[in-house]
């Protein structure tokens, strides 16, 4: 899944402060997964990423869309954030 940096495998070291709670989360995941911190770090960062990427990608699409055929009724977006919470693609409370 990692991708390796354009500099050929050199590396940053950076210094982040998280609670401990997600300390806690993240250390048991790696160590579930078998992968040092860094690792899981890494490829949590380049998966955030890539959706972030693909998600300003839709939401300038549904501008040109709207800029063309107008507003989204209300209905209808209600109905499509429905079913991509059941898809599994949001999570409800990021509605």
């Amino acid at each position: 899944m990692a991708q390796q940096a354009p500099d050929f495998g050199r590396v940053v070291r950076l210094s982040i402060s998280i609670a401990p709670e997600l300390d806690h989360r993240l250390r048991e995941a790696a160590e579930r997964e078998g992968q040092p911190i860094s690792t899981w770090v890494s490829e949590a960062i380049t998966e955030h990423l890539r959706k972030r990427h693909r998600d300003l990608g839709i939401r300038a699409r549904v501008l040109e869309l709207e800029e063309f055929f107008g507003p989204i009724p209300d209905d209808l977006a209600r109905e499509v954030d429905e079913e991509m919470v059941r898809l599994g693609l949001i999570d409800r409370a990021d509605l």
